[in-house]
């Protein structure tokens, strides 16, 4: 019985849209938000949904405020991350856009593994990696992230589309802020090796173990993808090597096989 009114960006992918609208949500653009609080330009939409929820008398879930965020990464997924993964994981990645998952997962990996890395992907300034947030629009989020980042990694759109087709092509349908995700951790394994500090996350078998977070699907952002990488999508299928290959395997010749 309940009425559930979402504010969205007016560039929302229409992939993302359609699911909102067939669960019955009330859809109000940022635009609309605006008129409908009589502001004069856009105070952020986790803002304008708090203004909203004060003015009409609405509950505001507060994805950007309520620790619920974090702490469900903490108490849900990292116990039997940590079990899975028997405690190896040396450099965790993941797109910044609530900054939950780096906060409750993240944060709570790093205290649990002595020595593990976490690595933040934000994109450049204006630039839209739907899930990321940019410098400008992270401002909005109330959670202490930033003790929580040790390193941070700026990211293209289109660099982090192009990672996430390369990843469809190797079988794993993630979405652009999964490929922001994986190209900051690349990033920061390479520096590492560059500044010959690689071994310093070596396991006792010798391998590096990293992990980054597919917070989403490429299925809502085709149309985005194909708007920024159109050489992708020819009429003969193509297999992409992933980013960084002296750190990463080469998936082309098990795939071929």
């Amino acid at each position: 019985g309940l009425e559930v009114t979402a504010i969205v960006s007016d560039n929302i992918a229409a992939g993302k849209l359609s699911p909102l609208q067939a669960s019955g949500v009330r859809i109000l653009r940022e635009s609309e938000a605006i008129v409908k609080l009589g502001l004069r330009e856009t105070c952020g939409g986790a803002r304008m949904a708090e203004l909203l929820a004060e003015q009409e008398g609405w509950i505001n879930l507060g994805q950007y405020s309520n620790p619920t965020n974090p702490e469900s990464y903490c108490h849900l997924l990292m116990p039997e991350i940590l079990r899975s993964s028997a405690g190896n994981i040396r450099v965790f990645g993941a797109a910044l856009g609530s900054t939950g998952t780096m906060v409750g997962l993240g944060g709570s990996l790093r205290k649990a593994i002595p020595g593990m890395r976490t690595v933040g992907a934000i994109p450049h300034l204006g630039q839209d990696i739907p899930g990321c947030r940019d410098d400008n629009r992270l401002r909005e989020v109330r959670f202490e992230w930033r003790s929580c980042v040790d390193y941070k990694c700026y990211i293209s759109a289109v660099d982090a589309f192009r990672a996430s087709l390369q990843m469809w092509a190797a079988g794993i349908p993630a979405g652009p802020s999964a490929g922001a995700a994986f190209l900051a951790v690349c990033d920061f394994l390479i520096r590492e090796k560059n500044d010959n500090r690689l071994n310093d996350y070596a396991a006792a078998d010798g391998s590096i173990y990293a992990m980054f977070v597919c917070a989403d699907t490429l299925y809502p952002y085709f149309q985005q993808a194909k708007e920024y990488c159109p050489e992708q999508f020819g009429e003969t299928p193509q297999l992409f090597h992933l980013a960084a290959p002296a750190l990463v395997p080469d998936l082309a010749p098990e795939l071929a096989g």
